[in-house]
């Protein structure tokens, strides 16, 4: 709920704290991160109190020298670009599939998973641990419905409500 989340984040802000959304979501077993690397557009999602209404949504994503990742989300609300900038920091285990972000130097998330991919890299599906956010990307603007149609399907399997989610104009 999105109206929770948002006093949670303002007194995170004021306060410098961490959110912690741990629960039961898993991420993917492995991701190579180079070939992760590179925009992704945005096909379906839970939207938050910053893209809410979002049109042409692009996650991209750029591998620094230090291991961390840097993430440039980009969309229109009413025909005006917004860019939101974000720091992935790759968990220390195998997979490379568990991030914490970090919105700047006072809020951080824990954690940004990649629970689905693509063997060839063409989608994924990015969660949270509590499975309350998901974004379904792709590497091309528009994706098949009968892949997309699958992907929902594992989604409510794994507890995403539907119903919340929605497809990026």
């Amino acid at each position: 709920n999105i109206g929770c989340l948002f006093p949670l984040m303002a007194f995170s802000l004021m306060s410098g704290c961490t959110i912690s959304m741990d629960g039961p979501e898993k991420p993917a077993k492995s991701v190579a991160l180079e070939k992760f690397m590179g925009p992704w557009y945005v096909i379906a999602f839970t939207p938050t109190f910053v893209d809410e209404g979002a049109e042409n949504g692009v996650e991209t994503y750029r591998l620094r020298e230090d291991g961390n990742i840097d993430i440039d989300y980009t969309f229109s609300i009413n025909e005006e670009l917004e860019s939101h900038r974000q720091t992935g920091i790759v968990q220390p285990d195998q997979s490379n599939a568990k991030w914490r972000l970090k919105y700047n130097w006072l809020l951080s998330f824990d954690y940004y998973l990649i629970v689905e991919l693509d063997p060839e890299y063409h989608y994924t599906v990015i969660g949270v641990t509590s499975r309350s956010f998901v974004w379904i990307m792709s590497r091309k603007k528009k994706m098949d419905e009968a892949l997309l149609k699958e992907i929902f399907t594992r989604l409510k399997e794994k507890g995403y409500y539907l119903e919340k989610i929605e497809r990026m104009k």
